[in-house]
């Protein structure tokens, strides 16, 4: 025997997940692809029908989500690795390093220790300050880039 046809107060036939609540509104329920329950509820049923219809779409932009997130991924891992192979490229063309150390060897060689000595604490300054930049931007970058990570996903969210 079939069953009977549910339907609300105004006798209009609902579909499957919807139901009219007590107070008279509306709740449509589904399981998304993570097997995770949602609803979506209304003042009237045909409120009701059109944010079903988005609401079965947040399936699909969660994982359009994925993708973009992905694609994002991908993307800045590409550009930083691009950027570092022609930033190396260009710091061996500037000078060669072995060049560079030959020289310093032979003028540290023909300096007093006392000069030595002032030498070598500039140059270790000079280098101490070049790692403490260098660790500035690289932390900069990944503040902005986790920045940028939490805009994005905003953004995403505000979509779906």
């Amino acid at each position: 025997m079939a069953r009977p046809k549910r339907k609300d107060k105004t006798r209009t036939v609902l579909r499957t997940g919807e139901l009219q609540r007590s107070d008279g509104s509306y709740q449509y329920s589904w399981t998304d692809e993570n097997h995770k329950r949602r609803y979506v509820y209304s003042k009237t049923l045909e409120a009701l029908r059109i944010k079903e219809e988005h609401g079965k779409g947040r399936c699909k932009s969660m994982k359009l989500t994925e993708e973009i997130e992905e694609f994002i991924n991908l993307t800045i891992t590409e550009h930083m690795g691009k950027e570092y192979a022609e930033w190396k490229i260009k710091q061996q063309s500037v000078a060669e390093p072995d060049k560079v150390e030959e020289e310093y060897e032979k003028v540290i060689a023909s300096l007093s220790p006392e000069q030595e000595e002032a030498i070598t604490k500039y140059c270790d300054a000079i280098f101490s300050s070049g790692a403490d930049t260098e660790e500035f931007f690289y932390r900069l970058g990944l503040k902005d880039g986790l920045k940028l990570r939490k805009v994005i996903k905003s953004i995403l969210k505000s979509f779906s």
